[in-house]
């Protein structure tokens, strides 16, 4: 698909999937595998388009993989992925409506300007001593 990145370790195993702000895909379009336990789309609409009222099914899901998704809203930041032995594999600049899905390995963010995100991952999140491990570069 066109404007959709895939950041790759060594083994072709995606790390990171990234958006760009113009997407002219049609209609609604899947980028995860089906099978993460966290899955992102990617649609366009035309007018009138309606989606009917719904609900969706409550089941027991065992997640074991945290994704995380940043979406910049407003601003600049430069990305470092890093791959499941924590060495570095990709620099990536996201700018204001750019998208990125972190999948596995690790990641920095260094913002360049002022810039306002909008964050989603799995919960319940338990703070930063309990979710994350912090290690050197």
């Amino acid at each position: 698909m066109k404007n959709i990145k895939e950041i790759k370790n060594s083994k072709g195993e995606i790390l990171a999937l990234i958006t760009r702000e113009k997407l002219d895909n049609k209609g609604v379009n899947f980028i995860t595998n089906a099978k993460l336990p966290f899955q992102m789309a990617v649609s366009n609409y035309l007018p009138k388009t309606k989606i009917p009222p719904h609900v969706h099914v409550t089941k027991r899901i065992m997640v074991n993989q945290s994704l995380e998704m940043i979406h910049i809203d407003q601003g600049k930041a430069i990305f470092t992925i890093f791959d499941e032995k924590r060495k570095p594999i990709k620099k990536v600049v996201l700018n204001s409506g750019d998208t990125i899905l972190l999948i596995a390995g690790g990641h920095s963010i260094r913002y360049t300007k002022k810039t306002k995100i909008i964050e989603i991952k799995q919960g319940p999140y338990f703070g930063k001593g309990n979710d994350k491990i912090i290690f050197e570069a």
